[in-house]
């Protein structure tokens, strides 16, 4: 399965008891059909975008961009907003979440793995943390759920940040799977609907906790190639390759596969199509997302079936992934590019 994104951005602003709201928000939108999404995204820019753009909503009965999200509800398309203060809304084929990012400085080692493993020695992240929670509905008891997910989360923020995790009870070995399934864990006690609880450890790297001893596996690739949209046509981009392989734990680790495993999967494919005219490599696939994505799928010999998701412009891409499911836990933390 397919999914084509692109992106769009914009200024608004809302009062609420007397205070100001608001700032840049943006709008990534999805479609299985390719022609589909580019005329989405023309009609939203020479319609609601250029009205919304810049725009005073007026007084509204919360302090969260809740008429924003209604208003885009009434399209006929799949959606993630991403709006100030570090939180976002999606809606994907149904179902309806609703994210928080918190920002950990703590430290870690993990315990498990062989002694010559860079990781058995105390060391440092910046980890990022996307709490994601189900919801029926943007309503008007939306704005009482947020605010208790917030508290929920600076609880977690309080508990974790600034410490070393494996004195912590139940993370004496704190792989990014473990933090996460933990985090769900606590925030479930806490009366929240956890949808996805995902643990970004690098730039590169993250893991995603779904619930059901299900965990997914991100690691991230850069490449600079061309391809040929057609024979009169060459373009050139900086690519963007994320990789992720979802099951269960391995032990004694904790892990779904070391991260470094995943690099020698795809590292080899990588270096096959960096800087390449893909026109050559893709055996007759079209010069698209969908053609070099399915060459990756291919090319694996490899027991892991992995979802992909390709970026090849700043706003641009699409994700091969089974489930939508799937598809709403990986949107987080493959990130908006420029």
């Amino acid at each position: 399965m397919v999914w084509h994104f692109d992106q769009v951005q914009w200024w608004s602003y809302y009062t609420h008891a007397g205070i100001n709201y608001g700032g840049e928000f943006g709008l990534r939108l999805f479609n299985k059909n390719a022609q589909e999404l580019v005329e989405s995204i023309q009609a939203l820019e020479e319609g609601w975008l250029d009205e919304a753009n810049r725009k005073h909503w007026g007084d509204q009965k919360s302090k969260y961009p809740l008429a924003i999200i209604n208003n885009l509800s009434l399209f006929d398309f799949d959606w993630e907003i991403r709006c100030p203060d570090n939180l976002r809304f999606h809606k994907i084929d149904n179902h309806l979440v609703i994210s928080k990012f918190l920002l950990l400085q703590t430290a870690h080692f993990l315990p498990y793995v062989p002694e010559t493993h860079k990781c058995r020695r105390l060391h440092g992240h910046n980890f990022g943390l996307w709490i994601s929670i189900n919801v029926s509905n943007f309503d008007s008891e939306t704005s009482e759920l947020i605010d208790h997910m917030n508290t929920c989360c600076l609880r977690i923020k309080s508990k974790l940040d600034n410490c070393i995790l494996n004195e912590i009870d139940g993370l004496s070995n704190p792989t990014s799977e473990n933090i996460a399934s933990w985090i769900y864990r606590k925030l479930t006690a806490m009366s929240l609907k956890v949808f996805n609880i995902l643990c970004i450890e690098t730039q590169a790297s993250a893991a995603c906790y779904h619930g059901n001893d299900n965990w997914t596996c991100w690691k991230s690739f850069d490449f600079e190639s061309v391809w040929r949209p057609s024979s009169d046509a060459i373009s050139g981009h900086s690519f963007k390759l994320t990789a992720g392989v979802t099951g269960g734990l391995v032990k004694p680790y904790d892990w779904v596969l070391d991260f470094s495993e995943i690099k020698e999967q795809i590292k080899p494919l990588i270096d096959q199509v960096d800087h390449q005219d893909l026109s050559c490599i893709l055996e007759g696939r079209g010069n698209s997302p969908e053609g070099l994505l399915e060459w990756f799928s291919q090319k694996f010999v490899t027991q892991n079936k992995y979802d992909f998701c390709l970026q090849h412009l700043s706003t641009r891409g699409a994700y091969r992934i089974d489930s939508i499911k799937q598809l709403c836990g990986a949107i987080p933390y493959l990130d908006w590019r420029g």
